[in-house]
């Protein structure tokens, strides 16, 4: 008797070829042919819809006490003084919620309490006509200017909200409403009188004042009911004083920073760009959910704006914004994060960092992208194969019902062919860059059964 041989059969289906050319985060997005959605992104940088890697940090060493850890701190400063006639030297100083205000001293080797506690208060540097460089504390003890000499003097003894200086003068928002200047030139001068200091009675503010921003020639006052627009450049005599309409309320103190074109702030809904004129949501693309009244922390640097805030569900998170306010994602939180003079720093482990375009990330910390995909078929399929393009090297891993795949690759010679040989109908796609990793679009080659 002959043997009988069964014959095998195909399955029947077709094969499709998927390209994704964009990458972005899926949240509050329409879906586009060709896009890939994360599910979840940290660390990555989506702009112009390519998949690179986000802000990293690098040591700051640009001053002194730099190298000294620091502990229980709530803010950092950098106060700066002339050396010679051209160059600046710096040291490094902290705030802490006892009220304490510590510069470095290089004589003693540590950091030195200037203010002898009190309130929790922050600082500013102002320049003098003779290009000396000032350095104000103010809080709820009032408002002071220490100089490079040591000496601490107090200018105001009432709680100060806010302070800044800008066009060549200081200002202090005095609680609940009054807003001081002093003489242009001399920032540590705020004697009132004609072509000296001077004071704005702002009571439309109604005490809620905590921020100044300066922007295209005009400095703004806001506080959680809104804010106003104030003329303050040349004699004081010409200072003008508009209240601002800008359709939002409930600004988040800590929040208010100017970046590029725009001044940026966190309320309840989300976050706002104002351009001087009119304010609008701001990084569309992103799911911002904030509790309510909260003090954040924020800088301006490299072109970005950095916001650190805390969710409605209790989850602290740190944001990366360009400076136009189009694009943002989700990065490493960065402990008592600081607007310094153009720095953005940070302390990690109780030491000084600085946020840089070139450094890594922190230990434990990923660039990573997870998106799930049915690669445009629901039913059952078999990716047979995956082609990138872009550069430096980058992990991936495919999970199915059917099973898990990982594979790494090195784009240096351009795109890479990827075997993956893995079933299932729905996949997550798990994506890891490594330190000057980039994709630029992604190819699969799938085998779609009949029906699907």
């Amino acid at each position: 008797m002959v043997g009988y041989q069964k014959k095998s059969v195909a399955p029947k289906g077709k094969e499709r070829r998927v390209e994704f050319t964009r990458f972005a985060l899926g949240r509050n997005q329409k879906q586009t042919a060709g896009v890939l959605y994360a599910k979840e992104s940290k660390n990555c940088d989506l702009a112009g819809g390519k998949l690179r890697c986000g802000i990293g940090r690098s040591p700051f060493s640009d001053a002194y006490g730099a190298e000294k850890a620091i502990t229980d701190a709530t803010g950092l400063t950098v106060f700066s003084y002339r050396s010679g006639l051209h160059n600046y030297k710096h040291r490094l100083g902290y705030t802490n919620g006892g009220g304490g205000l510590f510069l470095y001293n290089a004589s003693s080797g540590a950091f030195e309490d200037i203010l002898g506690g009190g309130s929790d208060v922050s600082t500013f540097l102002g320049i003098s006509g003779k290009k000396e460089v000032l350095l104000f504390v103010y809080g709820d003890e009032g408002g002071f200017v220490y100089t490079r000499s040591g000496t601490l003097t107090q200018l105001f003894s009432r709680k100060v909200q806010a302070g800044c200086f800008y066009g060549e003068r200081a200002f202090f928002f005095e609680y609940p409403f009054a807003l001081n200047y002093s003489k242009a030139l001399e920032p540590e001068n705020f004697e009132i009188g004609v072509e000296e200091g001077g004071k704005v009675e702002l009571p439309v503010l109604r005490g809620k004042v905590h921020s100044f921003a300066p922007l295209n020639g005009r400095l703004y006052c806001f506080g959680e009911q809104g804010g106003v627009r104030l003329t303050a450049e040349g004699s004081a005599l010409e200072f003008e004083v508009e209240d601002l309409q800008l359709g939002v309320s409930g600004i988040f103190k800590g929040s208010v920073r100017v970046c590029g074109e725009y001044i940026f702030f966190l309320t309840k809904e989300g976050l706002w760009k104002f351009d001087g004129s009119k304010a609008q949501r701001a990084v569309e693309n992103l799911q911002i959910l904030p509790k309510a009244a909260q003090t954040c922390l924020s800088a301006s640097a490299h072109g970005n704006y950095y916001l650190q805030y805390t969710e409605d569900g209790g989850e602290t998170r740190s944001l990366v914004v360009d400076g136009k306010g189009e694009n943002g994602y989700f990065s490493f939180v960065k402990t008592a994060l600081s607007d310094c003079e153009g720095r953005g720093l940070f302390l990690e482990n109780g030491y000084a960092y600085q946020v840089d375009g070139r450094g890594d990330l922190p230990q434990g910390e990923s660039y990573f992208f997870d998106a799930e995909c049915d690669f445009g078929c629901t039913e059952e399929k078999t990716v047979k194969s995956l082609s990138i393009q872009g550069r430096g090297k980058v992990a991936f891993t495919f999970v199915s019902e059917r099973g898990e795949k990982s594979f790494e690759a090195d784009l240096t010679d351009g795109e890479k062919q990827i075997p993956v040989k893995l079933k299932g109908k729905n996949f997550l796609l798990r994506i890891r860059l490594q330190a000057g990793g980039e994709i630029e679009k992604l190819g699969a080659n799938v085998f779609c059964l009949a029906g699907s």
